[in-house]
């Protein structure tokens, strides 16, 4: 809860969009970091004040991002903090003699112990033009503050605001990385599953023909090569395991010449079945013609 000490309505009209700007940058209770304390600590030799603040203005506090002289303090309520003033104009706000300002004569920073007679506070613009916060150099005795003062402060003021902007491209930046690493991981982890998944439905599949009383085997390519066979259809050849990985013109070669060979080469090329009853076949053990019934099917492998 606020508590207004100043007198006067110290809430601009676009404080509520003002508010979402400030919470855009992610900085509110972020610990101290260094940019902003060289900053801070530059500004205090620079206009020799023993206080200087990087300060945020929120809804109902003021919380110091930077703090050179003010002892352990992160925040202060915004009703009583001179930066709430310095939000509502975007020239430097300054006091040369707190106890001469109307508005301060009721403010505990000025009339209570802590005694503070001169503040200069350069607001921090973001480039779409909200006040967010100021840099902010404080004294307990009056001095007067020079129109060359008064440009340095707010061009430190400005690098304050680019650090800020920094900050939150710099942190967007890592967690796009880190989202891209998360997709690429999660995408393995799919393309790991699926090869599993494809290996055990192989496995599957073989065990299926090596099992099956029907003669089959499995051809790769346009060369045909022998990529699966069952006990079933080595018999009808005569041949054994060794056969595997050898194309079947070589393996069988008084198929050339025959239909059959025609008849696979058409089912690769066109990926349609081709189904024959009582096909006249001579194979490779002397003349004898056997007379089979055959199906080829083309067989697609594809992962996801």
């Amino acid at each position: 809860m606020i508590e207004n000490t100043f007198g006067m309505n110290i809430i601009p009209e676009n404080d509520s969009e003002r508010l979402i700007v400030l919470k855009r940058y992610r900085i509110m209770d972020t610990p101290s970091e260094a940019s902003f304390d060289n900053i801070a600590k530059l500004c205090t030799k620079i206009f020799n004040t023993p206080i200087s603040l990087v300060s945020l203005v929120d809804a109902d506090r003021v919380f110091f991002k930077a703090n050179v002289g003010m002892g352990k303090a992160v925040e202060a309520n915004r009703g009583k903090s001179l930066c709430a003033l310095a939000v509502l104009n975007p020239e430097i706000t300054v006091f040369e003699d707190a106890l001469k300002e109307p508005c301060l004569m009721a403010n505990p920073n000025v009339v209570g112990n802590f005694g503070l007679r001169f503040y200069a506070g350069a607001p921090l613009i973001t480039h779409d033009g909200f006040l967010i916060g100021t840099l902010c150099i404080i004294d307990q005795k009056p001095r007067e503050f020079t129109a060359l003062e008064k440009e340095i402060l707010a061009g430190m003021a400005t690098s304050v605001m680019d650090q800020i902007e920094l900050r939150i491209s710099a942190l967007e930046e890592i967690e796009n990385h880190q989202s891209t690493n998360l997709l690429l991981s999660e995408q393995k982890e799919e393309l790991v599953t699926s090869n599993e998944h494809l290996f055990e439905s192989g496995l599957r599949f073989r065990n299926l023909i090596k099992e099956s009383p029907t003669a089959i085997a499995i051809l790769k390519g346009p060369e045909l090569i022998i990529d699966n066979a069952n006990d079933a259809i080595l018999k009808i050849w005569a041949k054994d395991q060794s056969v595997i990985g050898q194309p079947l013109s070589m393996v069988l070669p008084t198929l050339q010449g025959q239909p059959i060979m025609d008849f696979l080469k058409d089912v690769y090329i066109s990926g349609k079945p081709v189904y024959g009853n009582e096909a006249k076949l001579t194979m490779l053990h002397g003349e004898e013609k056997r007379y089979i019934c055959e199906l080829y099917l083309p067989v697609y492998w594809c992962c996801r």
